[in-house]
Parts: C-alpha cells; structure tokens; sequence
C-alpha cells in the first residue's frame, strides 16, 4: 500500500499503542496521514512523529471529534474571550477507576494472533480478550 503511487493519503485506526510507526513510515512514503488518537504512546515517539511529518511536508490531521462536540466549542470560547474571568487553576476529573475496564483473568493467545505483534513496543502483559479484542466480531472491549 505504501508503495502504491496511486494512493494519496491514509487512514490509520490501530490500536492505540500503534499509531505512530505507520504513521512515520506513511509519511515516509510520500502519503498523508488522518491519525486516531492519541498520536503516540511516548513522548518522544511523538516528537520523533513530529519530526519525520515536518522533514517530509506531510499533512497530518489527528481524529478528535469529541473536541468539535458543541458544548466543547462553547466551554473553550468561554474560556477565549475571557467569560469565566481569568483562570488559575485547572482541575481534569477522570472515571472513577481504571478507565481502561474491569480486571480479567489471563487467557491462552487465540492461534490467529500473533500477540507479540500486537504488544509492539508496549510492555509485554497477559493476553485477555478485553484487552485486545472480542474473537467473534469487531466491537470494541
């Protein structure tokens, strides 16, 4: 796909921890990049991302819908023209919890994974079906 000069521009919806290595080699390649959040699982992943797209005058756009949801374009013009007076403190509250889901026990690698690939660069941790994907179909954990 990346050597095919007839594509322009890519999508890229990986799991999370996999966005910015097809991201750069995309760039690489002469394509441009729409980009799920978040755009890397590092820091420095991220300013190496940043780099290789402004070294190849790639255009890259990352997906956050959420932010242009109206009460989000409200609350930062609020913010903007100076409505909520000046502010000095910002709290951020998260889910209660691990927002990444419940606890599940360990499970054996389903024989169509390869789970290393999948882990990638991320620490090595037990597979759970809840923590990659459900075998039967395509929804989200």
């Amino acid at each position: 796909m990346l050597l095919n000069k007839d594509i322009d521009a890519v999508v890229i919806s990986t799991p999370d921890h996999w966005h910015s290595q097809p991201a750069m080699e995309a760039a690489l390649a002469g394509k441009d990049i729409y980009l799920q959040k978040p755009t890397s699982l590092t820091v420095r992943e991220g300013q190496q991302l940043r780099e290789v797209v402004q070294k190849t005058g790639a255009i890259l756009q990352v997906g956050t819908q959420q932010r242009a949801m109206p009460q989000f374009r409200v609350a930062a013009e609020l913010v903007r023209n100076g409505r909520i007076g000046k502010i000095h403190t910002v709290k951020i509250g998260l889910p209660y919890g691990d927002p990444a889901g419940p606890e599940a026990p360990a499970m054996p690698i389903p024989s169509n994974l390869n789970f290393d690939m999948w882990l990638g660069s991320t620490p090595e941790v037990p597979y759970t079906e809840i923590g990659v994907h459900p075998q039967a179909d395509y929804s989200r954990p």
